[in-house]
């Protein structure tokens, strides 16, 4: 903890994002199913705030937990009534999912986007003020980042990847046609910062909403 507070302190760190499927331990007897450790998350959380730092929360569980939707919705739920509610830690932001469309998990971007709304009302239930944003993809691809604006049924910030990864709805004839034009053939769609701070300004209703790379 010294460590780590001392990190933050010397990078001048002002958010540090911190991902559950990594700090909370699903609890491994069959009638507990459902419960969570969160003794290591509550450690690192006590650290970046006395650093001076505050947390993003980025909600997601890992593939090994085989967690149902939801299982999942109940998780996230959990997460913001431990923080919000029971330790009243405020916790600054709420990041939900961590590339969604990418991975051993992937799902289509509307299932994201559903699945998205279906938290955004369970945890809001729990506390009426929590900001929750993401999608959180690899990339920002324009059809996704679209759906991500016009679908989602409110959200406080859109946070993304900036890799250079390949568009997961991409299809051979599209990719085929990019490179034909001598565009990136495996990166038909993704945009850069700019193009997506741009793309944000073009939608008057969420023209304000924060844009974070993660």
């Amino acid at each position: 903890s010294a460590e780590l507070r001392r990190s933050i302190s010397d990078l001048g760190l002002k958010l540090l994002r911190l991902n559950t499927a990594t700090l909370v331990i699903p609890k491994p007897e069959a009638e507990q199913r459902g419960e969570y450790d969160f003794t290591v998350l509550d450690r690192v959380l006590e650290a970046v705030t006395r650093a001076g730092a505050q947390p993003i929360l980025c909600l997601t569980d890992d593939p090994a937990w085989l967690l149902s939707e939801d299982e999942f919705i109940k998780f996230c739920t959990a997460v913001v009534r431990r923080y919000q509610v029971e330790q009243k830690r405020s916790i600054a932001y709420y990041e939900l999912f961590n590339e969604p469309t990418s991975g051993v998990k992937a799902i289509p971007i509307q299932t994201a986007v559903a699945l998205y709304n279906k938290v955004r009302k369970a945890v809001r239930a729990v506390d009426p003020a929590v900001k929750l944003g993401g999608l959180t993809e690899g990339s920002a691809w324009s059809p996704h980042l679209s759906q991500a604006l016009t679908k989602t049924e409110g959200i406080d910030f859109l946070s993304y990847h900036f890799f250079a990864s390949r568009n997961p709805s991409a299809g051979e004839a599209e990719l085929l046609e990019a490179a034909s034009k001598g565009l990136a053939p495996d990166l038909p769609h993704q945009l850069a910062p700019r193009a997506v701070y741009e793309t944000v300004q073009r939608n008057r209703l969420r023209a304000r909403t924060p844009l974070f790379i993660t």
